[in-house]
């Protein structure tokens, strides 16, 4: 599970009707790990970018956390700059 409290600087906090919004539009479904951290945090700046996964065992980085809503004009750069 990923730790919210890992997360700075995050935007607006999303709803459920967001959410559902955004996976109709994408004809997606989110998993609910997910969710919970979009409706916790949506988006943000990452205090320690390493985490682990248990099963399989996986390590990664992140380097941004991207909101799916209210991203502000600083983030559309970075979001640039990793695409």
């Amino acid at each position: 599970m990923i730790n919210i409290d890992n997360f700075y600087d995050c935007e607006k906090k999303l709803t459920d009707k967001d959410l559902n919004a955004c996976e109709n539009k994408l004809g997606i479904t989110i998993p609910n790990s997910l969710k919970e951290l979009y409706v916790n945090c949506n988006g943000g700046n990452v205090y320690r970018s390493i985490c682990r996964i248990a099963y399989p065992p996986y390590e990664f980085e992140i380097l941004k956390f991207l909101p799916i809503k209210y991203l502000r004009m600083t983030q559309i750069s970075c979001w640039k700059e990793l695409h």
